[in-house]
């Protein structure tokens, strides 16, 4: 019984991080090909040199503010918790975590179509690699929660499809 309610959690944080990237990529995607292509003209207005400025810093405050608020909720589960608990608690922080980069990816794809700037595509490569690094699987899990043998068992069960 406990296994099928880890499932749940399991599959339900996995199903909203794939969810996040399937709506994150395609959009730099296709502001990316329109940037590249240099033949298209939307007549889209200029705006001022501080916006860059803005959504730049913005973007970089997002990824690491990411970082830095997904080790504070990891470091605040209860290592003594029933493990339903701490998944629950580490979904959240996840889904947190992917917010946060959706939040990152739909600025770089804004500024890049906005300013055209090399800076957005390196800050989209950043994210790309946050998303890579922080999809949940039982490995990840383990590392964060410091989990014992039967619970890294009971994780890598929940984790296989049905």
């Amino acid at each position: 019984m406990e296994i099928e309610a880890l499932k749940k959690v399991y599959k339900r944080s996995d199903q909203m991080v794939l969810i996040v990237m399937i709506f994150a990529l395609p959009i730099f995607g296709m502001i990316y090909l329109y940037h590249s292509s240099g033949n298209l003209d939307w007549g889209l207005p200029k705006f001022q040199g501080w916006v860059n400025q803005l959504l730049v810093f913005s973007g970089v405050l997002l990824l690491i503010t990411q970082v830095f608020l997904f080790q504070k909720k990891i470091a605040a589960i209860n290592p003594r918790s029933d493990l339903l608990i701490k998944l629950t608690q580490y979904s959240t922080a996840t889904k947190q975590r992917y917010l946060m980069l959706l939040g990152v990816s739909l600025i770089c794809s804004l500024g890049l179509l906005l300013f055209q700037s090399a800076i957005y595509n390196l800050l989209f490569a950043l994210t790309l690699l946050f998303f890579s690094l922080g999809k949940p699987n039982p490995n990840r899990i383990n590392k964060a929660l410091k989990l014992n043998e039967g619970d890294i068992e009971k994780i890598r069960l929940a984790s296989r499809p049905d």
